[in-house]
């Protein structure tokens, strides 16, 4: 199964200043990727976003309110992404296997591309900032489970829902590994594919047992 309809989801923007807001938060996102949260300016982000300090401080009252608004869209997108990706309408001729494949794949893919959004993310201690890693990986699990059941491929563990999020939340800390360690420009052909493969295989495994 392709990946190809897969997609981060992004909410439209509507209003002028919802667009301000999104675009200083992109160019925010951009220079974590490029250069860290620590080489991140104030003066940095309004230029890239072609903005303005004065719009700035009118939407954010320092440079830690706004990086903990990049990380909170983060897992707004992540969430509506799995909802998306999870849903079991846009697997209807494919089996659990094969959209667990698809989606890893896809995960993989846009773990690599913002490895430095995951790599910050990381490294941040605030406990508000795990409630929605939280969420997610909940929320992941239940869109799983409920994909499976959906097929009549029900996880063989003696307790499927807890199997389920025990693999999620696996699956995510290897990408999130892998995307610190071993996602960049230097890697060898196919190597995201092949990282990709091994951890579907092995969460098939885990759920459903191996193929017959």
């Amino acid at each position: 199964m392709s990946t190809a309809t897969l997609e981060w989801i992004r909410p439209p923007q509507q209003a002028r200043s919802q667009r301000t807001l999104e675009r200083l938060l992109d160019a925010a996102e951009e220079l974590i990727e490029d250069r860290g949260i620590e080489g991140m300016t104030i003066a940095a982000i309004v230029r890239q976003a072609g903005s303005s300090v004065g719009a700035f401080y009118a939407r954010f009252g320092d440079k830690e309110t706004l990086i903990r608004c990049v990380f909170e869209r983060f897992y707004e997108q992540a969430q509506a992404t799995a909802e998306a990706a999870l849903d079991p309408s846009r697997w209807h001729h494919a089996s659990v296997r094969d959209a667990i494949a698809a989606t890893v794949l896809f995960a993989t893919n846009v773990f690599s591309e913002r490895r430095g959004v995951i790599a910050a993310l990381s490294s941040q201690q605030a406990a508000d900032l795990r409630a929605p890693a939280e969420v997610l990986s909940a929320l992941i699990a239940d869109k799983l489970l409920s994909l499976a059941e959906s097929r009549g491929e029900r996880p063989t563990h003696r307790d499927p829902s807890a199997a389920t999020r025990t693999c999620v939340w696996l699956v995510l800390s290897a990408l999130s590994s892998w995307a610190q360690a071993g996602a960049d420009e230097n890697s060898p052909p196919g190597a995201a594919e092949n990282f990709a493969t091994d951890v579907a295989d092995m969460s098939i495994g885990f759920l459903f047992g191996a193929r017959s």
